[in-house]
């Protein structure tokens, strides 16, 4: 007897990393399973029969997206006629919410069971899509407490499944100078991270920013070092590295870089929340276009942008948006971040505090359990 059919989409790197998980954990429950669908290089590494590349289609930005359009229609076609064809038995789109509800909706119509895991941001702006999602989606696994509560209070039932960060994301066994010699960073000096973003438009207006800064704060502190991580499905050279700066750039090792630098650049967004966590002192920063930046202030409902802050409900990390985001004005902070000898102990502090908010939840077996009753259940 076969096992089940699921149709997988993850269309950004942390995506691909939380839908990976679940389909390792899914697997390992139903070891019959067969997925297919849009992802990226964990997704396929966990078996996933692709038939769109995440890598095609991670782009951020209301205007920036508009680029990525025919590549995205292309493969969102691509989906529904597999899943016409193919009648998988669940549906999970993860995340990327301009692309998975509009696959959301089409598998609603075709009578498909829809199950989405990591809820789009529609509390902090675009609340009008939960009417969509309470029509075509079945069931959701949300990964903050505060999101289920927000759905209850508008009559859809969402299940907190605790965050796959807290999975993905391991105490190190080794101390900081055992890590740092692991990755090749030994030595003297303070070691300062640098994270320009996961998609290749992000590192392009990111990382000329993250340079110019380090080099304003080499030149006030000459000892500190720098390190930068790309992120999975981004080409090993997207990080060019200059000669004027002691700098190493690392592959796929976000999460001991964090553990290990003393302070750190990050990009507004997922990376922050995996910096907290780390107890790693850190600024946010983003910036993308004029016209992008604009609507989203026009139609965003929170004041805090970091995902670090936004998880935690406090400001935690201080964070320099658009013409803000200068590098006078990093280094600055970078520097306030050095010379504060509290900082990582409080830093520390916060990522105990949000662990326990988060609860003791490992969100791919949440995830498994409730496809479970969606495929053999009628609930």
């Amino acid at each position: 007897m076969s096992g089940p059919q699921l149709l997988i989409s993850a269309g950004e790197p942390s995506g691909d990393r939380h839908a990976a998980r679940f389909l390792e954990a899914f697997r390992r429950a139903h070891p019959g399973v067969k997925a297919f669908g849009l992802g990226g290089p964990e997704l396929r590494d966990q078996g996933l029969e692709c038939l769109a590349r995440m890598e095609d289609l991670a782009v951020v930005g209301l205007v920036e997206v508009i680029g990525k359009l025919p590549a995205a229609m292309g493969a969102l076609g691509r989906l529904v006629l597999e899943a016409r064809r193919r009648r998988p038995d669940l549906v999970v789109p993860v995340d990327f919410p301009d692309f998975n509800l509009r696959l959301a909706s089409r598998a609603h119509r075709l009578g498909l069971k829809v199950l989405y895991y990591v809820s789009p941001q529609v509390w902090a702006w675009r609340e009008g899509r939960v009417e969509g999602i309470r029509r075509d989606v079945d069931r959701m696994g949300v990964v903050f407490p505060f999101e289920a509560e927000f759905y209850r209070e508008r009559g859809f039932k969402a299940d907190f499944v605790g965050h796959p960060l807290l999975e993905e994301m391991h105490p190190p066994t080794a101390g900081r100078a055992e890590v740092r010699t692991r990755l090749g960073l030994a030595g003297g000096g303070p070691l300062v991270a640098l994270f320009p973003g996961s998609r290749a438009g992000e590192v392009r207006r990111h990382w000329p920013l993250l340079l110019d800064a380090a080099r304003a704060l080499a030149k006030e502190r000459a000892d500190v070092r720098f390190a930068a991580a790309f992120a999975p499905g981004l080409p090993a050279g997207c990080l060019p590295v200059p000669t004027d700066l002691r700098l190493a750039v690392l592959a796929g090792a976000e999460h001991d870089l964090f553990h290990c630098a003393d302070a750190a650049a990050v990009a507004a967004g997922t990376a922050t929340l995996e910096a907290l966590l780390a107890g790693c002192p850190t600024v946010a920063f983003y910036k993308t276009s004029g016209l992008t930046y604009a609507l989203l202030r026009r139609a965003a409902r929170v004041t805090r942008v970091s995902l670090a802050n936004l998880a935690s409900g406090e400001d935690l990390v201080r964070e320099l948006l658009q013409g803000a985001a200068t590098p006078a004005a990093l280094a600055g902070e970078l520097r306030r971040l050095l010379d504060d000898a509290g900082a990582r102990e409080a830093m520390g502090a916060a990522a105990v505090r949000l662990r326990a908010r988060l609860g003791g939840l490992r969100a791919s077996q949440e995830m498994t359990r409730i496809a479970g009753e969606l495929l053999w259940t009628n609930s």
